[in-house]
């Protein structure tokens, strides 16, 4: 890392959990060498990877459970908010909005040796982690530690990056 992305080190150092440096440590390797990253409890498909510049793995979205119900996953979605005013409800709003089935993750990754999305997504990891203090007690990110490593270099942050 530091002899090949010098621009980085410091961030690789400097993160507060070691999953983070994995993270950030896949994507390097990803971009220098290329081919196929994968969990252990994933079986990818490896007759195909190679043919592949680019590839994620579809993971199906766990259903969320409200108040309102529980959204039907592919289906469009109504959902009624009632607006408190002074303790009286004064307005019914219905919003209408279409739930995906799937969501990106890394649990396999693909690329092509050099493939310049690589580094992209290392400089929005690094923009990431600067955007989110984490070393202030009082800050949100210092208490809810899955939820920063999520948002800054996993699952999270590779699905905002990609969108």
């Amino acid at each position: 890392m530091k002899r090949h992305y010098p621009k980085y080190w410091a961030m690789y150092c400097g993160v507060r959990y070691p999953i983070m440096r994995c993270d950030i440590g896949r994507l390097a390797i990803l971009h220098s060498y290329g081919g196929l990253y994968s969990d252990l409890d994933c079986m990818p498909n490896r007759a195909w990877y190679g043919q592949a510049e680019l590839a994620l793995s579809r993971v199906k979205k766990l259903q969320k459970l409200g108040r309102v119900g529980t959204p039907k996953l592919g289906l469009s979605v109504k959902k009624t908010i009632k607006k408190k005013r002074m303790g009286l409800i004064t307005k019914y709003k219905t919003t209408s909005r279409v739930v995906d089935k799937y969501n990106l993750d890394m649990k396999v990754i693909i690329g092509s040796m050099g493939n310049i999305v690589f580094l992209d997504w290392l400089a929005y990891v690094h923009q990431e982690i600067a955007s989110k203090p984490y070393a202030q007690k009082r800050s949100f990110w210092y208490r809810a530690k899955m939820r920063y490593v999520c948002h800054t270099t996993g699952p999270h942050s590779m699905n905002r990056f990609l969108t």
